[in-house]
């Protein structure tokens, strides 16, 4: 569950780079219009969380992967097949003006941002965190625990040292949710795209989440689906928790988190208010190494990172655009794809070898 407030930033950040660009098309303004609406804005953010949503659906993780499986397989071996349907629905709508399609685009859009951001920023989070050399239950809970505060401790510097804070801290405007006889449910577009993008690209993960869905073909009537309808709900209660100053929640929440028998990602909590180790975001320009396979020193600060994440979303949001209204079609060879975990173009998490882990301050 990584980083939510952090890829709240970036997504409006680029976003706010859409509105500086002066020389923008014609095509390049049809964002901006897409996302002056409510509703397709909530849509980016919701996009902007990308696979970690499938991290809120049970309470108890398969501790035998590294976070949910399916949010695992969505940023390793199966990130590229996943977006590329995605981006086939979205580019095969019929009507792209209409609302259906619009928040299709919007979540698209905001899913990119969210892959983009986290290719370039985990690689320096791994090296600086750490992360298990073996997927067994205590070295994943050990090495879990370790990058969510890490990333926690940058969505502290965010929420509290920027100006966007107290826009980024809010995380019902996230939820593109609504209700339905009597239940809270995922816009129906939003959920279509994104079942029937995993159907597509892993039908056996498919299956074994969502057991709830018989029908053969998802759709817009595809009604409540119990794990994948829970995730906003879930996605509340969780910052809750994690969130909480209340010193005798603070106490059982902490006890949870150290039992490895009742560890869960929803009890790592973050740093307190208003606490940041700088040190650990590289601002004095330390030197770093992408953990896999790539070699030679970096040097580069998070906040650099983000900036050019910022530039590279931008950059490929300008490209899907075009394709959109079948200017001119778009690939994503074209993306100049990374993984999001190593940053490397098909290395993946497995192959990861080099950390040096910093023990953080707060």
């Amino acid at each position: 569950m990584p980083g939510i407030y952090t890829h709240n930033y970036i997504f409006r950040k680029s976003v706010e780079g859409i509105l500086k660009n002066r020389s923008r098309s014609y095509l390049n303004r049809s964002i901006e219009i897409l996302f002056s609406t409510p509703e397709h804005f909530k849509a980016g953010l919701f996009g902007s969380i990308g696979p970690n949503i499938f991290d809120y659906m049970n309470i108890r993780g398969n501790r035998g992967s590294y976070g949910n499986e399916i949010t695992f397989s969505l940023h390793d071996k199966n990130c590229r097949g996943f977006l590329q349907h995605m981006t086939d629905i979205v580019l095969n709508n019929k009507d792209s003006r209409n609302e259906w399609s619009s928040v299709q685009r919007a979540y698209l859009l905001g899913y990119i941002s969210h892959i983009i951001s986290d290719s370039i920023l985990h690689p320096y989070i791994f090296y600086s965190s750490g992360f298990p050399d073996k997927l067994n239950k205590s070295d994943i809970n050990h090495w879990r625990k370790k990058n969510l505060r890490f990333e926690y401790n940058i969505d502290n510097f965010f929420i509290y040292r920027d100006e966007l804070g107290s826009v980024i801290s809010s995380i019902e405007e996230m939820i593109p949710a609504t209700h339905l006889k009597g239940k809270r449910v995922v816009w129906p577009s939003i959920k279509y795209l994104i079942l029937e993008s995993l159907k597509r690209e892993n039908e056996l993960l498919f299956k074994k989440y969502f057991l709830d869905i018989k029908a053969e073909k998802i759709d817009g009537d595809t009604g409540f689906v119990k794990n994948f309808d829970k995730i906003p709900s879930r996605i509340m209660l969780s910052y809750k928790i994690k969130r909480t100053v209340n010193p005798r929640w603070i106490n059982i929440i902490d006890k949870l988190c150290e039992n490895p028998i009742t560890y869960s990602d929803f009890f790592v909590r973050y740093p307190p208010p208003k606490r940041v180790d700088e040190d650990a975001m590289n601002i004095h320009l330390g030197r770093w190494q992408y953990p896999a396979e790539q070699r030679g020193f970096r040097y580069e600060s998070v906040l650099h990172l983000i900036k050019q994440s910022i530039e590279q979303i931008v950059r490929v949001w300008e490209m899907v655009e075009p394709a959109i209204y079948g200017v001119k079609p778009f690939n994503l060879d074209e993306m100049e794809y990374f993984s999001a975990y190593t940053g490397e173009n098909e290395v993946y998490f497995d192959q990861m070898k080099i950390k040096d882990p910093v023990r953080l301050k707060v």
